[in-house]
């Protein structure tokens, strides 16, 4: 069994479309079967991407 561990940040502004694409994304498990997208309000630093990936850091927590 594998699981897929893909994260991309995008930033797509030919295929923006409110909030249904926004120009700041995040993808996960980018694939033709499955992906996942969390919308951003602006861009993010290099260093934010990084830590999120940092299991010796604090989570990050999204608010709905």
């Amino acid at each position: 069994m594998i699981e897929p561990a893909y994260i991309r940040y995008d930033y797509d502004p030919d295929n923006e479309k409110g909030k249904l694409h926004p120009l700041y994304h995040l993808d996960l498990h980018y694939s033709q079967y499955s992906t996942f997208k969390i919308g951003l309000f602006d861009k993010i630093a290099g260093d934010f991407f990084e830590d999120i990936h940092n299991v010796k850091t604090d989570c990050i927590f999204i608010e709905h």
